[in-house]
Parts: structure tokens; C-alpha cells; sequence
């Protein structure tokens, strides 16, 4: 996961012996958890840029140190001049506190800012987070790049230079692919651990469960095909990351699996998004082959099961693979994360809301690397995809997309985007541009579903307008279609009509070979 946080150069030590003393300033307390530490030496500091795209953000901030600190939330100009004499004080700021604690938030309006942390008193260690509320993926500062592209959901749009959050609860989050052509050389993989030719297409999202003391746990769920593009082989994988807290964990009783028997259960985490031995659940199925055009959908869904907690189940259809047909819908895994007092349970997307570590609640749909954090370089592709939420017995498109992905620490090298109403086509380009795509009205149709498609779970909250810089949008939102497009409609609306509504799937099956896949057996 890319946590898009840019921190300035730690200053060289300053003369002065401290800012000049000025009455700390409360504000309203922060719901922030302290994800991010930073080690300063007396009189050093470090700024973290918060970029706001509207009238109504509000940058909440928290920390702790061992040792008295400034903390202080600065604009860039303030931010400019207190750089340029660091004995001025630091009081000249939008909000500062000198001690050992600080909860605050702060209302601005657009334009950039910076939280800055400066060890007056003597060196100090400072834990702290911080978020902008709406939370955007360009509220941190710019993009580390390359990421993951394709299609998210980050719970903001932007109407006309105008900046709103949303908010979308779902039970089930469907992706639909359809692949063309794929070509894949990335002459650095192995030092990722990974193969020269793979890459990923992953559909990820973060699942909230409630229980009845009034306690949330959040989950991030992954549905990630790997991909070779030299033998021409897939295997189908899912993963779980318990991201409830920086500590939480996940154990063998805690979250279970169909598959316990064929190595779906708890791992330890080598390089990843997240710290070096953070626990994860993962199952991946045995190698198939496929052939191209090759279009599928990717699916997982969420059950509450009184008494005993919530039931992942992460699953594809398979609509073609080459010249061969459809075969029947492949629920490849099915895990249980136990919790007993469960009260609710669902996917969010929210514009409004970051996760206990500090990501975003999002859904993404994008080419990434085959793993380890690996950027895959794309030297071939013709591709377009969708992705939709369950809403009451229709799927539909969310609100609005990005065109890249805010959670997954893989990513996508070589690759440009086009984008209509919903669908995104991706092809070799050297100059991605990582833009906000733009809104999305696309109800599949009604009949497949035997209810119309309404807003229910779908809230609205207006900002104002964004300013210059990094403004998400209006970006592609009036781009060409291209033909495989045109072309992915049709699928998406041929693998959703395929589907049904909840409660109306095929039987699942735990074994992942559907007649039109050539699956060798496991080693």
C-alpha cells in the first residue's frame, strides 16, 4: 500500500534556542490514530504537505512524543517564511501547541498546508496522524508513482470544479475484464520475487464489521488473478489483512477457510505494504491455462452469519477464454472471520472516512505487479474494465472514478487510459497521467434483477471547488471510447445478466475448474 505521505527534507539544526513562547491552542479533539512516527534531533523539524480542494476540509491531526515538540498546522506561505527564519515564531501558524500531546482540527479552504513538527526542547521521538476530511487521493501531496491502474472508487466526485464525498455500503463488489491482447516484460521482477512475464488484476476493497458492543474491525479483501504472459497461465488468489489497528493481527481460529486443507490460512508477511511480519490469510489456486480474448468477472461478497461472524466469499466467471464459451460461476474460496457478537457487516467506499492505518476506504479494479510491491511493465495491452457494487438487487456503477488505485502497493508501468460512463481502456503509453476519470450513471439492465436499481446506502455531503494544482478533475471524463470499450459493455452486461442478484448465484465450488480451463494438478 502506497500511503501517499510526503514529508519535507529534515532542516539542518537551527541557531535559535526555540520558538518563542505563545498560549497552546485547543481545538476540537481528532478521531486520528497514530500510524506514522518520526525520530528529531533539537531544533530539527519535519513538514507534511495537505493539500484541500475545498471550502469545507477539515485537516484533523494527533500526536504524542517523548520528549516537548511544536506542533503546529501551517499554509504554504507561512510554511515558506518560518523555513526561511526559523527564529520567527512558530505562533504565526493557523494552529500550534507546544508539549508532549496534541489533538486538533482545523477547517481551511482550498489551497496547500503543512503539519510541521519541530523539537525546540531536545531531541524527540513523535508518533502521530493525520487526515484531510473529504480525504482525496491527491490531499497528501503528489502521487508516488507508478501505481496500479484501472478503476477506483475513492468516495469523492468532482461536478464542474466542485468537490463532494459519498459514501456507498455494499454486501458485494463485482469487477469485469476483458482482455484483448497482453504483453509483459519487467526486467527487474526477480528481485521482487516474482516471474519476468506476470502482473495481477485485482479488485480490492475494505470490509467493516460491526459487533454488538458497538466495536468495528476493518478487513482488507483482495480477489487477485496472477497472470504469466509467457506460458500463458492464471491462478486465481485471494488474501485478508486485518487493518483494524498498526498491531492488529490475524490468527488460524480467528479467520478460517474451505480451503485449510490446500494452504488457505494465516501467513507472516515478508516485503510488503504493510510492516515486515504483519499476518495475512492468503489461498491461491492451482495454475490454468487461458487464451485470449479472454473475459471474466471477479467477485467477492459478504454474509453475516448470526453468532458466528461474517462469510467472505471471493469468486469469477468465466464468460470466454479464446474461442471457448462461458462456464459456470467459481466461488474459490470461501473464508469465515469469526465474531460471534457480529451485528453488521459490509464493503465502504467513503470520501469522508480513512481506515484505522490511514488508507482510504476504497474499491479499485487495476493492472498492477504479480506481487512483493512490484511494478509491472507493460509492453502490450488491450484491455477495458468495470466495476460495480450490489445495490438492492441491481449492480451499479459507483458515483465516480479515478483512474488509478489508493490501496495496493503494486503497480502498473507503460500503461494510458480512456474513460466513458463507468468503463476504462487501457493501452501502452510512456506518459501516464494518473487523473481523476470522471462520473458514472451505468444501471445494468433491470430485468436481470427483477427490481430497479435505487440509491439506498448511497449519502452525499457538497464541498466547494478545488484550486489549481493537483484538482481531481474534470480529467478524461470527455475522452474518446475506444472500440474494446464498446466491446466491454457488452460483457459487463452479458457477465452481470449472467450473475443474478444475491441469493441467485450458481452453487459455489471449491475446487476451481470449470470445463474451459485446462488446470493442472496441484504440486
Amino acid at each position: 500500500m502506497l500511503l501517499l505521505l510526503v514529508a519535507a527534507q529534515v532542516a539542518p539544526a537551527a541557531a535559535s534556542a526555540g520558538p518563542k513562547a505563545a498560549a497552546p491552542q485547543a481545538g476540537p479533539a481528532a478521531s486520528v490514530t497514530l500510524t506514522e512516527s518520526v525520530g528529531l534531533r533539537q531544533f530539527d523539524y519535519r513538514g507534511y504537505q495537505v493539500e484541500s480542494f475545498s471550502n469545507s476540509t477539515t485537516v484533523l491531526y494527533a500526536a504524542t512524543s517523548d520528549a516537548p515538540v511544536s506542533t503546529a498546522l501551517m499554509t504554504a506561505a507561512q510554511y515558506g517564511e518560518w523555513q526561511a527564519n526559523l527564529s520567527d515564531p512558530i505562533s504565526n501558524s493557523l494552529a500550534h501547541q507546544n508539549g508532549t500531546q496534541v489533538q486538533n482540527s482545523v477547517s481551511v479552504g482550498p489551497g496547500s498546508y503543512y503539519l510541521v513538527f519541530y523539537a525546540y526542547y531536545s531531541r524527540a521521538l513523535v508518533q502521530f496522524g493525520y487526515r484531510a476530511d473529504p480525504s482525496t487521493p491527491f490531499s497528501y501531496g503528489p502521487l508516488s508513482t507508478p501505481l496500479g491502474m484501472g478503476l477506483a472508487s475513492f468516495g469523492i466526485t468532482n461536478k464542474s470544479g466542485t468537490a463532494s464525498a459519498y459514501q456507498v455500503r455494499t454486501p458485494e463488489i463485482v469487477g469485469v475484464a476483458n482482455v484483448s491482447s497482453v504483453q509483459v516484460d519487467t526486467p527487474n521482477a526477480q528481485s521482487y520475487g516474482v516471474s519476468v512475464t506476470g502482473f495481477s488484476l485485482q479488485l480490492n476493497a475494505m470490509l467493516v464489521v460491526n459487533d454488538g458492543t458497538g466495536a468495528a474491525k476493518v478487513y482488507w479483501v483482495q480477489n487477485v488473478p496472477e497472470l504469466l504472459t509467457g506460458p500463458s497461465t492464471a491462478a486465481f488468489g485471494d488474501q485478508i489483512w486485518n487493518v483494524t489497528s498498526p498491531s492488529a493481527v490475524l490468527t488460524n481460529q480467528t479467520i478460517t477457510s474451505t480451503n485449510f486443507r490446500d494452504g488457505g490460512y494465516v501467513y507472516t508477511t515478508g516485503r510488503s505494504r504493510f510492516s515486515s511480519g504483519q499476518t495475512l490469510y492468503a489461498y491461491t489456486t492451482g495454475n490454468a491455462t487461458y487464451a485470449l480474448p479472454l473475459d471474466f468477472g471477479l467477485l467477492m461478497s459478504e454474509t453475516v452469519v448470526p453468532g458466528t461472524g461474517v462469510e467472505v466469499r471471493l469468486g469469477y466467471s468465466l464468460i470466454s477464454n479464446g474461442t471457448a464459451g462461458a462456464s459456470p460461476t467459481v466461488w474459490f474460496d470461501s473464508v469465515t472471520i469469526h465474531d460471534p457478537s457480529v451485528a453488521s457487516a459490509y464493503f465502504l467506499v467513503s470520501g469522508s472516512k480513512t481506515p484505522p492505518i490511514g488508507l482510504y476506504y476504497d474499491a479499485e479494479l487495476v493492472f498492477a505487479g504479480q506481487g512483493n510491491l512490484e511494478p509491472a511493465f507493460f509492453t502490450q495491452l488491450d484491455a477495458s474494465l468495470g466495476l460495480f457494487y450490489r445495490n438492492g438487487t441491481a449492480l451499479t456503477s459507483f458515483p465516480s472514478y479515478y483512474g488509478f488505485s489508493g490501496d495496493t502497493g503494486e503497480a502498473a508501468d507503460n500503461l494510458v487510459e480512456t474513460y466513458s460512463n463507468g468503463i476504462v481502456s487501457l493501452a501502452p503509453g510512456s506518459t501516464p497521467s494518473y487523473p481523476y476519470l470522471g462520473g458514472a450513471s451505468l444501471t445494468l439492465p433491470q430485468g436481470s434483477f427483477g427490481a430497479a436499481g435505487s440509491t439506498t446506502g448511497l449519502t452525499t455531503s457538497s464541498g466547494s471547488a478545488p484550486t489549481g494544482g493537483q484538482a481531481p478533475g474534470p480529467g478524461l471524463e470527455a475522452a474518446a471510447v475506444s472500440a474494446a470499450a464498446v466491446v466491454a459493455a457488452a460483457v459487463i452486461i452479458f457477465v452481470i445478466t449472467r450473475l443474478g442478484p444475491s441469493g441467485e448465484r450458481e452453487t459455489a465450488q471449491t475446487e476451481p475448474s470449470p470445463a474451459n480451463w485446462n488446470v493442472p494438478p496441484y504440486a
